[in-house]
């Protein structure tokens, strides 16, 4: 028996957590399953992987042969006709899907690196607000320090300098 964990659908990584999806019934990441549906994902795994028929729907049932990664699209040998201009970005579904996943690990590993970032920039924020609420109650006690001071001069001048202030 394996103790390997299965892998998500999308981004590859493994985990024990994985939830299928209610479209397409690929299993995936919690990560990815919301980012699954929002970004037409789902739309592309339910219309090109899903697609039992695997008959193209343009050219009287010829069977798809390729993938064309610049139109996201199946293609029989007469579609490439359509796509002459990028004849390179038709491929097997299979070797469509690696770079895809390459791009979606990609994505991944950025968006939890911007992530720990936010995360170290709020710690970050929130230590200068504690020490800038310091400060302020530093300055703020100085202020009262020096009211009273100067109070405490007049005073003085008051008591010493009577004749002064007598008009």
């Amino acid at each position: 028996m394996s103790n390997e964990k299965p892998s998500c659908h999308i981004c590859d990584t493994p985990s024990n957590r994985l939830r299928k999806c209610d479209t397409c019934l690929h299993p995936c990441c919690t990560c990815c399953i919301e980012k699954h549906k929002t970004d037409k994902i789902c739309h592309l795994i339910t219309e090109h992987v899903n697609n039992v028929s695997n008959v193209c729907k343009h050219h009287n049932g010829r069977v798809y042969t390729g993938y064309c990664l610049k139109c996201s699209q199946q293609t029989c040998e007469r579609c490439k006709d359509f796509h002459a201009d990028h004849l390179t970005s038709i491929m097997t579904l299979q070797l469509a899907m690696e770079p895809i996943q390459v791009r979606l690990r990609n994505c991944k590993t950025a968006l939890s690196k911007k992530k720990t970032d936010t995360v170290k920039l709020i710690h970050s924020s929130t230590e200068e607000i504690k020490k800038l609420r310091i400060m302020r109650k530093e300055i703020e006690e100085g202020g009262m320090k020096w009211e009273r001071l100067i109070l405490d001069i007049k005073d003085e001048f008051w008591n010493r300098f009577p004749a002064i202030f007598q008009s």
